[in-house]
């Protein structure tokens, strides 16, 4: 299967979120971005295919290429090494999610993490739309994480570069107690939002 570091509108990949022959130019080619009369010169965001193998737990996935992916800006209850509370269902709902499937992996400023994890937002699809709120509720996973009460908010900068979104995420999950939230979580990390 053919890599792509940057989002190449003739791709015929089949991917999520891949134009297809006849398909409207993409909003983020590089003359869309770069020549629209209101917008300013700016950098295509790079993505990466992949395709994932299975789920180590509910924040951290194995891809076919034997690669593990950390998904930046949540932490999941732990479900490897000892069970949290909510930890099994979490590792549930990303394997059920995941596994099997064709992802687009976003890289923010870290390669790695201490344990050689890639560092990775990851794409159900590829963001289309110009409200990038909208795309981030619906295509990201690391988002759907937060927002449906699977995952905290955590994030180690330099990676932060969703953080304001997560952040606001967090404190609409915790609000309607979506998931985790509607627990009494003892061996959690603080969430302050």
């Amino acid at each position: 299967m053919p890599e792509h570091n940057v989002f190449n509108t003739t791709s015929k990949t089949g991917f999520p979120g891949s134009p297809r022959p006849g398909d409207p130019a993409h909003p983020w080619t590089k003359e869309s971005l770069n020549y629209h009369p209101l917008r300013k010169p700016m950098e295509l965001p790079s993505f990466q295919t992949a395709i994932v193998r299975r789920a180590i737990d509910g924040d951290t996935i194995e891809l076919t290429s034997r690669e593990r992916v950390r998904l930046i800006g949540v932490n999941t209850p732990e479900s490897t090494y000892k069970m949290e509370t909510f930890g099994k269902e979490a590792k549930d709902f990303t394997e059920e999610k995941l596994t099997g499937k064709a992802i687009w992996l976003q890289r923010d400023v870290s390669e790695h993490d201490r344990y050689g994890r890639l560092l990775r937002y990851v794409w159900l699809e590829l963001p289309w739309e110009q409200n990038l709120e909208t795309e981030i509720r619906r295509k990201m996973f690391n988002a759907h994480l937060i927002l449906n009460g699977y995952a905290e908010l955590s994030t180690f900068p330099p990676d932060v570069l969703y953080y304001s979104y997560f952040r606001q995420f967090a404190r609409e999950a915790r609000r309607i107690k979506a998931g985790l939230w509607g627990f009494a979580m003892k061996n959690s990390t603080s969430l302050q939002i």
